[in-house]
């Protein structure tokens, strides 16, 4: 490699002896190099940037099924990307906000005691992050391993407003049932 490298370079750069001046040709050619990965990259975000930029996701938490981990659809994440910032190998990473819906975490009814009925939970967090990980839809990243390709789940405003508005009044339910069952 370093000969085909030097039948490229001009005699007298392959003679230069300063060291001063040989640091400055490396780092000529580091600055050469991240600018080539750069251009690089910014491709791949212009490339997924009208796919996902701006748009709405669903996404889902994970439950343990035996010893493997499998989507839990009863954990919800709604999910606004705002921006992306790199293309990796099957993923982007985004600035996102997230509204996660969790409707009867599995287990967790076992913390109100074996004798509880009448079990309903509904807990709703959001949050901001800069660095989520979401897969791409491109057949080259197909997940092999389970021999599909991830299909991501894109929502409309409406579709948004109805998921919130449905945690919301499964919530109002549940306090509607206390005040009732207490008599307030």
């Amino acid at each position: 490699m370093h000969e085909y490298v030097k039948s490229l370079l001009p005699q007298e750069i392959l003679d230069i002896t300063n060291v001063n001046l040989l640091r400055d040709l490396r780092e000529y050619f580091d600055d050469r190099v991240q600018e080539e990965k750069d251009k690089k990259a910014n491709a791949s975000i212009e490339q997924y940037r009208p796919i996902y930029e701006g748009k709405f996701m669903l996404g889902y938490g994970y439950q343990w099924n035996g010893p493997v981990s499998v989507p839990n659809t009863a954990d919800l994440k709604i999910i606004k990307i705002n921006k992306l910032d790199f293309v990796g190998y099957g993923f982007v990473r985004a600035h996102v906000i997230v509204l996660n819906i969790k409707y009867n975490t599995p287990m967790k009814e076992l913390d109100h005691g074996l004798t509880a009925d009448e079990y309903g939970e509904v807990t709703i967090d959001t949050y901001e992050d800069d660095q989520y990980s979401i897969p791409i839809n491109d057949d080259s990243y197909a997940d092999k391993s389970r021999k599909k390709k991830y299909e991501p789940k894109f929502l409309t405003e409406d579709e948004v407003k109805q998921l919130i508005d449905t945690a919301m009044q499964k919530q109002k339910e549940q306090v509607e049932w206390f005040k009732q069952k207490v008599g307030l």
